[in-house]
């Protein structure tokens, strides 16, 4: 499952999930879960005003949050999918030259990336401090060609493909 940013147009994975549900008058009814397939869990017997709360926390620690209120015309009583959102392709504009025979790459990491995890060049892992550093928030890559598939790994989780 993934969050999506207030614009819609940026999924972050979820590395935890929580649920909780409540009855009218505030008290937690047990046993509400979201399942390995991303279906919400429910026991039997839950009523109209019932609320059930999906927290889902991000990599850099934002929380989203969903209610979903049973107003009494579908029950839960099962399980109801929970239909996760497709993420979004997460891209970085980088500044791509020679200097004196050398190709590089040079790219400012996004608010909250705070290093990388792993860069990879068509497939190859590339070794840092050889092959790219991060001073910052630049990212710089040695031997790479605006025709070469890179991807960057943020500290957040995110995969992010290098585009010039």
């Amino acid at each position: 499952m993934y969050g999506v940013d207030q614009y819609g147009s940026w999924a972050v994975p979820f590395t935890s999930l929580t649920v909780v549900a409540t009855d009218a008058t505030g008290n937690t009814i047990p046993g509400v879960s979201i399942g390995s397939d991303n279906t919400l869990i429910a026991p039997a017997g839950l009523v109209s005003g019932d609320v059930i709360t999906v927290n889902g926390v991000t990599p850099n620690g934002l929380i989203e949050s969903m209610n979903i209120k049973l107003d009494g015309t579908r029950i839960a009583t099962g399980t109801t999918p929970v239909t996760p959102v497709t993420p979004v392709a997460s891209t970085l504009t980088g500044t791509f030259g020679n200097l004196l025979g050398q190709t590089y790459a040079n790219v400012t990491l996004p608010t909250g990336v705070t290093s990388v995890t792993a860069v990879t060049k068509n497939g190859t892992t590339l070794t840092s401090g050889t092959d790219y550093s991060v001073t910052g928030t630049q990212l710089s890559i040695l031997n790479v060609l605006t025709t070469d598939t890179v991807t960057v790994t943020g500290s957040n989780g995110t995969v992010y493909t290098i585009t010039h």
